[in-house]
């Protein structure tokens, strides 16, 4: 009978550290999961400020990215509208926007109408891929439209008149069956 106890014994031990471990591993993942979802707020609030928009909120101890001018969060922390609307006061090129700004993973309406924008269009608005609302009228931009755009698949709104864009659209254009013509 004894080889049979410890047969049991092993079993039983063999089954908690297996239990142990398992819940060790969802509390590390759950924590690496805060962890993340952390740093990625940490990215969007440093995505704002480096695009020099906010930059009267550079200088707060306490950065809440969410009460920025034109800003609108979703219930996690996580950009989803940018209005700045005829609210930049001085010409600045819009092709300054650092790369991180295409970090904005959960942004739908992105609105820089009226505001004397100058330069190209940034490939990494291309990364934008939730971006529902797309307006960047009565600007002065130039170049063309780069072809990245064509990876705004949920895009249903998109102005750009009053700009000095040139060329031909992209093909990848084809790619954006939500847009709507108004």
């Amino acid at each position: 009978m004894a080889p049979s106890v410890s047969i049991s014994i092993l079993i039983v031990a063999l089954w908690v550290l297996y239990i142990l471990m398992h819940s060790t591993t969802m509390v590390i993942a759950a924590g690496s999961g805060a962890a993340s979802n952390s740093s990625a707020l940490e990215l969007e609030a440093k995505a704002l400020l480096e695009s020099g928009w906010w930059a009267d909120y550079s200088n707060d101890t306490f950065l809440n990215h969410c009460k920025f001018d034109g800003i609108k969060c979703n219930a996690g922390g996580s950009v989803i509208e940018i209005d700045r609307v005829g609210t930049l006061y001085y010409r600045d090129a819009i092709s300054k926007l650092p790369p991180s700004f295409g970090t904005l993973s959960k942004l739908s309406h992105l609105d820089l109408s009226r505001n004397s924008l100058t330069g190209k269009l940034p490939p990494s608005f291309g990364n934008l891929t939730r971006l529902v609302k797309f307006d960047i009228s009565a600007n002065s931009i130039t170049g063309s439209i780069p072809k990245e755009l064509g990876n705004l698949t949920n895009l249903t709104h998109f102005s750009a008149q009053g700009n000095r864009l040139v060329g031909e659209l992209p093909l990848s254009l084809a790619n954006l069956t939500r847009l709507q013509i108004e």
